[in-house]
């Protein structure tokens, strides 16, 4: 993230109030998961995949470059046993990061994602209004 981006801090906060409550995705109830710790490495993957969707004009999980979100860990050397990834794109403004997180809470995948009670950590990145968030369970966890 540029150095105007808001801080890990506010993101972190955001995200672990709402996985402390609980929400409805869609149809389905998601019940409270335990809190997510920032990871700066994921973080730094997150930003890179960021920028990629910026300069080479997509916004899809897979990169024509770089591959798929699995593909963007083990190239970053990140071991992980589950994994997920949510992406944002702002059209013409700068959202904060409630407003981000508040337009994948209203995306059922996104939201699913976003309450996984199997991740543990999360990095958010973001580049010219692209916004990408991973979220994994390490290999070293349990």
């Amino acid at each position: 993230m540029s150095s105007q981006d808001p801080s890990p801090e506010r993101w972190i906060e955001e995200i672990n109030q709402i996985r402390a409550k609980g929400c409805t995705c869609g149809r389905t109830y998601m019940p409270p998961a335990g809190s997510l710790t920032w990871n700066a490495q994921l973080a730094q993957v997150a930003q890179s995949h960021s920028q990629d969707m910026a300069s080479a004009r997509f916004f899809h999980h897979n990169s024509p470059k770089y591959g798929s979100p699995s593909d963007r860990l083990h190239q970053a050397g990140i071991e992980w046993q589950v994994w997920t990834e949510n992406l944002f794109k702002a059209q013409g403004y700068r959202p904060s990061p409630h407003e981000v997180i508040q337009a994948w809470i209203k995306s059922p995948g996104h939201c699913q994602n976003l309450l996984n009670p199997h991740v543990t950590e999360t990095g958010v990145g973001s580049w010219q209004g692209h916004y990408t968030q991973l979220l994994i369970r390490p290999k070293s966890s349990k």
